[in-house]
């Protein structure tokens, strides 16, 4: 028995032959298609607001994505709300879920990343007070 674990998901070729315990091998078998489903995660997108920053994410994959980390992180004069993680349990094919940074106080511009299991952005915005303009 042997067992084998892809990287990467997507559409993969397989052969197999076999050898027994006196050293007699098999020909090669005919190719045998597999595919390796997996998630992808795209960010779709990202807005501000009052006091916060809310982030679409979609998994634009053909599996589950499981336990997903994320964080946003605000750069510049933020006196509250500048860093904000968590998890999303379960991101199904094609669902989009919405994040939400903490309450955000700042003033002047900021530099906002977003990472998502990987996925990074960053985008520019303004703080005026609790009002966070991107």
């Amino acid at each position: 028995m042997v067992s084998h674990v892809w990287l990467n998901g997507g559409d993969y070729t397989i052969k197999a032959k076999v050898k027994d315990d006196w050293g007699v091998e098999s020909n090669w078998s005919q190719p045998f298609n597999v595919h390796m489903a997996t998630p992808e995660i795209e960010i779709t997108e990202v807005k501000g607001g009052f006091g916060k920053i809310t982030v679409n994410i979609r998994n634009t994959g053909d599996a589950p994505a499981e336990n997903v980390p994320w964080y946003i992180n605000v750069k510049g004069m933020v006196f509250l709300g500048s860093h904000t993680e968590g998890i999303i349990n379960v991101l199904q094919p094609n669902e989009v879920a919405s994040i939400k940074s903490k309450f955000i106080f700042g003033i002047g511009y900021v530099s906002i990343t977003i990472s998502v299991d990987g996925v990074s952005e960053t985008v520019d915005g303004t703080c005026i007070g609790p009002l966070v303009m991107i």
